[in-house]
């Protein structure tokens, strides 16, 4: 009888959920055991190594949602070969494993979480007959309903209670039975897998890794019923297969049970005990080419000596000191048997060190290849080198690589996966030859001068501010802790870290920004006062470059000084400080023009007719164009009003603080998870009304923050969508309505109401344009009308391809083209009205606000109800952080990494770990009645890396809202190019750990944590490379979609 999740205090702890057991042991009639699992823990794995008695791949984590046929040697296989009846009901991966073994089985689906009663009653239903027949051999019952109330509820719920007493019925009743029959017989109760504090596994907590074995008989007399041993979950197989007598399986390396051997002599626990050894001894031999060097090869052959002396004396020797020799027998043999075992799990598992080493070298020459594309510059003959280059460099280079592969798979190490001749490895095969000619190319090709890094170093290091520094060095920095365990296990403690102190800097900045403001806005307006700047009807106006570090003025690249061409078109200048109406352009890094204005929400306007100096403007705008890791922002202001400073700051402190508030919401990792936590407090039955309210509030503060830069119906569907979250959770007992007779019994229903209102604000953000101007009339904006001259052209904006945010200043500023094809300057009074181009940009925004909206609510409606100020504060942490971010000067690259960081920081927040335990599996069937594996899949994906995918979207809405204060500033910022960058980042801050981590686990294949630690990581690093993969095909379509 498998137990699903049945951990140990459950069986032995001190509230006695099993009292009909315990009386069971009390009389002497069972013997109980903490058998020790070994990760990962789930189900497939563990039902393998109970059968087979041999250690499990990491693998079969995957398998687990797709199990197969097993092939090994095992225990059922035995049981039908040798003729035995064997019956089954329960979880249906034994049917997967072990199809057309049983003579009758009835199959419940595992994965269905939110179903713990039926899944078991459909078990119980076949128990009092089959016990009544008796024409088996074997029965085996395998439950599930503990496991599904752990991930629905977790270990603290008071559904667990019940359930338990529930087993503990099934156990006596069995038991009852039992007692009538005639043959001997025995019950084993254990647990596949034990259940982490939050209520999953997977990982390698105590309460995972630790299960009880009981084995009840009418036969077995324990006269110490308290004494409790200490097994290895493998041990069950050998000790199967001897009391059902039938031959151990041949990859068994587990040792047999001897006190569960009722019945059985001295002499034949010690003769079995040593087959035991012998045939474990026998996987050494494969495993180990100098076996004889082992000291489990030499404690074992002294224990045969011994052995054949015992043999020899039993008639010579007093029988209490006979039995007493055999006891020591048994006990070496027993650790023989222990070295046997944990030698073999460190060498059985079979790696593929060649596909490793490829998969390792493609992954450090993508690597490089990006490195490369950050900081090569702007190169013509890149596309045109020469034949003899290659012939000299590229070919020489695949040359070795095929030289290489073929010694590889002929002498050196062979690999399945890439030197077989199937079909399959040969595909393989041509596709990693055209990686690697791929990226060899790009990387001899673009390889930098060690000018052009030094230059490239310099820029980075004195051209980029505090936070961009500090986005750089922590990506580094992050990636580098990847190299310890520990700091695996706690990485969380990393990111919240880098998280605090990233916001500092921001703070930080800000504060010396406002400061500067006051130095820097005297001496403009003096040089501006100096210059007699001011409307001249007969002069024609000028457009001026200021500079604040030669304090010189200047127009199209020339100074003002210089009087030669003075006739030639030049540009008057205006600056847009309180009580003037003019604009001041100041060129930092590299000559770009920065648009200066007193606010950020008081920004001005600058239209460009056109006319046949257009293009010379464009290409001299395209020099602002930024670049990945160059240059310091085209945005920042040089002057913070107070009230403007006081509310970027306070943006700071306030997402300061609920960072620091919600490190003690979910305690993860390994070090802290057992310290109880805001979350474990809110989840205990008796504060579901404090748990109701706050989840009430979360999703208030949601819905107005939110809904106030939505549409009207977008607003709705949002409101609608959280009310229906709300309803869902109470439906299924975790918060409070006072009206539940009006409730489905499950949430099903209000689960899929609340997946139609997020879809509905999802569909309204795509619909076409015509939606919006329908929805509110009086922002819908249209464009100018053209002059009456003759010689006038329609309205351009300066980016052809941005888009340009409504303008909310109280005078605005066009350039129109005279009938000297000058370019002059009009200053009217009163609200402007964009052209056509700026609602495009508004309905962009608008688009990427309602998705976001729908993602928060996503969020609110799969995750746990305790999470929701989480929700909340992620929402708000966006809000708060894109103007500031803005105002702060940051660049669209850097902005990215914040993202990326915030997007991890989220992660944590919300409970999860590099350990599987904390996935939390009944977040893939809200709303659903059935197992549906592509969906259940989906949506389990999707909630775990909610956070990151928030997170994304809040950079998008980032660099639209900076393309609009480009624009606002007569700026050019393209879309694509900044994505292009973008996409080049993202791909480095993932390409950069996983080859580091994929490094470090394939050196450390056989390290002690490589499969409680290493390996679940390396999971997280291959679901978390998907995630990346899907954002930079959004912003590849955003690209796409913006350059149309």
């Amino acid at each position: 009888m498998v137990i699903d999740a049945f951990r140990e205090d459950f069986a032995y702890g001190p509230l006695r959920f099993m009292p009909l057991t315990h009386d069971i042991l009390n009389k002497g009639k069972g013997l109980k055991f903490t058998a020790e699992t070994m990760p990962p823990t789930v189900t497939l794995p563990r039902i393998k190594a109970m059968m087979t008695g041999s250690t499990s791949s990491f693998v079969d984590v995957i398998l687990n949602f797709g199990s197969s046929a097993l092939e090994e040697d095992n225990i059922i296989s035995r049981l039908k070969a040798d003729g035995r009846h064997v019956i089954f009901f329960g979880d249906d991966t034994w049917l997967k494993l072990f199809p057309q073994h049983f003579e009758r089985s009835d199959g419940t689906t595992s994965f269905f979480v939110s179903d713990y009663t039926e899944v078991d009653d459909n078990v119980t239903r076949h128990l009092q007959p089959e016990l009544d027949k008796l024409t088996w051999d074997v029965m085996i019952l395998h439950y599930l309903g503990l496991d599904h109330i752990g991930h629905f509820a977790g270990p603290r719920s008071p559904l667990i209670g019940p359930k338990l007493a529930e087993m503990d019925r099934i156990i006596s009743q069995i038991y009852s039975a039992m007692e009538k029959w005639v043959e001997p017989s025995m019950l084993i109760v254990c647990g596949d897998h034990g259940m982490s504090d939050q209520g999953g596994h997977g990982g390698a907590s105590p309460g995972e890794i630790s299960v009880p074995v009981l084995f009840l008989s009418p036969q077995i007399s324990n006269s110490d019923p308290k004494h409790s041993g200490i097994i290895s979950q493998t041990d069950l197989c050998p000790t199967l297969a001897v009391l059902l007598g039938v031959p151990i399986p041949v990859g068994n390396i587990g040792k047999v049970v001897t006190e569960a051997l009722v019945g059985f002599s001295l002499q034949q626990k010690v003769a079995v005990l040593h087959h035991n050894a012998k045939q474990a001894m026998a996987i050494l031999r494969e495993c180990v080419s100098d076996v004889h060097k082992e000291s489990a090869f030499i404690l074992l052959q002294e224990t045969e000596s011994m052995l054949n002396k015992w043999l020899s004396s039993q008639n010579g020797s007093s029988k209490m000191r006979w039995e007493s020799q055999g006891q020591s027998l048994l006990t070496s043999l027993s650790e023989s048997l222990t070295l046997i075992s944990e030698k073999v799990s460190k060498l059985a598992t079979s790696y593929d060190v060649y596909a490793m080493a490829i998969s390792i070298v493609l992954m450090w020459m993508m690597l490089v290849s990006l490195v490369f594309r950050c900081i090569q510059e702007k190169r013509n003959n890149v596309g045109t080198l020469s034949v003899q280059f290659y012939m000299a460099t590229v070919l020489p280079v695949l040359g070795s690589a095929v030289l290489s592969h073929i010694i590889m798979c002929t002498g050196g190490v062979p690999s399945d996966t890439v030197c077989s001749r199937t079909v399959p490895s040969a595909l393989i095969q041509a596709t990693l030859f055209m990686l690697f000619v791929c990226l060899a190319v790009h990387i001899i090709s673009s390889w930098p001068s060690f000018g052009t890094v030094t230059k490239q170093l310099n820029t980075l290091i004195f051209g980029s501010s505090l936070v961009e520094l500090l986005l750089l060095m922590g990506t580094v920095t992050h990636t580098l802790t990847l190299l310890s365990s520990s700091f695996v296990e706690e990485e969380h403690q990393t990111f919240y870290f880098l998280a605090t102190a990233l916001h500092i800097f921001i703070f930080y900045q800000l504060v010396v920004k406002y400061v500067k403001g006051f130095c820097i806005m005297p001496e403009r307006k003096e040089a501006l006062h100096s210059l007699d700047i001011g409307r001249n009807k007969t002069d024609e106006d000028k457009l001026l470059f200021y500079t604040s570090k030669t304090g010189r003025l200047w127009r199209r690249g020339r100074d003002i000084n210089d009087t030669s061409d003075q006739i030639t078109e030049e540009y008057h200048t205006y600056t847009n400080l309180e009580n003037t109406n003019c604009l001041v352009r100041e060129p930092k890094a590299e000559g770009r023009r920065i648009h200066e204005t007193t606010s950020v929400s008081n920004p001005s306007f600058l239209e460009v007719f056109e006319n046949d100096k257009a293009q010379e403007d464009t290409d001299l705008l395209q020099k602002s164009q930024p670049t990945v890791f160059k240059g310091k922002s085209n945005i920042s202001s040089s002057y913070m009003s107070t009230t403007s400073f006081l509310h970027w700051t306070f943006s700071v402190v306030v997402v300061l603080l609920m960072l620091r508030v919600l490190r003690r919401w979910n305690h993860t990792g390994n070090k802290w998870l057992d310290i109880p936590d805001f979350g474990d407090w809110l989840v205990k039955p008796e504060n579901k009304v404090s748990l109701s309210l706050i989840t009430v509030c979360a999703f208030m503060i949601i819905g107005a923050s939110r809904g106030s830069r939505l549409k009207r119906v977008q607003t709705m569907c949002v409101n609608l969508a959280l009310c229906c979250a709300y309803l869902c959770r109470a439906a299924q007992g975790s918060l409070i309505f006072p009206y539940k007779k009006f409730l489905s019994s499950s949430g099903v229903l209000e689960a899929r109401a609340s997946y139609f209102f997020i879809a509905s604000t999802c569909l309204i953000s795509l619909l076409p344009e015509i939606f919006f101007k329908l929805d509110n009339v009086s922002e819908s904006p249209h464009p100018p009308k053209s002059t009456s001259d003759s010689n006038s052209a329609k309205y351009k904006t300066i980016d052809s391809s941005a888009t340009v945010n409504k303008q909310k200043s109280s005078s605005s500023c066009k350039m129109k083209k005279s009938r000297n094809s000058e370019l002059t300057l009009s200053v009217k009074q009163g609200k402007s009205k964009p052209n056509s181009d700026v609602y495009d940009s508004f309905s962009i925004h608008q688009r990427l606000r309602g998705i976001i909206a729908a993602t928060v609510c996503f969020s609110c409606l799969v995750k746990q109800p305790h999470n929701a100020p989480v929700s909340a504060a992620m929402s708000l942490a966006e809000q708060m952080m894109t103007p500031v971010l803005i105002q702060a000067g940051c660049q669209p690259v850097y902005s990215l990494l914040y993202s990326v960081w915030m997007g991890q920081v989220f992660f944590f927040l919300q409970g999860n770990s590099n350990s599987l335990s904390t996935v939390d599996i009944a977040a893939g069937y809200i709303g659903l009645d059935d197992y549906w594996p592509l969906v259940n899949g989906l949506l389990l994906f999707m909630a775990t890396y909610v956070g990151t995918i928030f997170w994304s979207l809040a950079f998008l809405i980032f660099l639209f809202k900076t393309q609009e204060q480009h624009a606002e500033g007569g700026q050019l910022l393209s879309i694509f190019k900044v994505l292009d960058s973008s996409c080049q980042a993202l791909l480095l801050t993932r390409v950069l750990p996983l080859s580091v981590y994929m490094a470090l686990v394939a050196a450390q294949r056989y390290h002690l944590f490589v499969w409680s630690v290493f390996s679940p990581k390396m999971l997280y690093e291959a679901a978390n490379t998907i995630v990346v993969g899907l954002q930079v095909l959004v912003f590849i379509g955003v690209s796409y979609l913006s350059s149309q």
